[in-house]
């Protein structure tokens, strides 16, 4: 028997969900170029990384080229299209704030994993310091300490220190 039926029948009958915009230059007009034939394609989500270049990631180039790249791409696909940008815990929180608050204008859905999870304390920090919407990863079966836990008795949640949880459907079975 199908879940939605033991759950009490269908409720809608689409699910929004985003796609990756993975252009084949990584600049901010090829970027802008991908997001415009998804949108053209029916996407309504589209999730965005946070460019980097060269052998050694520099945090501060990769926040100005995040900038101007999630610019390009709100340009390009308009306020119809949410937008997402993950930056896959790759900044120190002075950096994630630099970049939340440069994004305010640009309308995310949600910034990505803008830091480490283990430090919920810098997360709040960053969560006070920005009116973007914070987004922690998260498995259906977190390890031990993990505090990106999923549903809102996580301590993440608890903490107030995201906006989002995100479960990956493909790691939500028990097996």
């Amino acid at each position: 028997m199908p879940v939605h039926v033991l759950l009490g029948g269908r409720v809608r009958d689409r699910v929004a969900c985003y796609t990756h915009v993975r252009p084949a230059g990584s600049g901010p007009a090829e970027v802008a170029r991908a997001c415009t034939e998804l949108r053209e394609a029916g996407w309504r989500a589209l999730r965005l990384t946070l460019p980097a270049s060269g052998e050694t990631f520099e945090p501060r180039a990769a926040v100005r080229a995040g900038v101007e790249t999630f610019a390009a791409a709100r340009e390009a696909v308009g306020d119809d299209v949410d937008l997402i940008l993950d930056v896959h815990t790759r900044l120190d929180p002075p950096e994630a704030a630099l970049l939340c608050r440069e994004l305010e204008p640009l309308r995310p859905l949600f910034v990505e994993d803008p830091l480490r999870c283990e430090n919920l304390d810098a997360y709040r920090r960053l969560r006070e310091r920005t009116a973007v919407p914070l987004a922690g990863s998260t498995t259906a079966r977190p390890t031990p300490g993990d505090a990106f836990g999923p549903g809102p008795c996580s301590p993440a949640s608890k903490a107030r220190a995201r906006s989002t949880a995100l479960t990956p459907t493909a790691r939500s079975a028990p097996w």
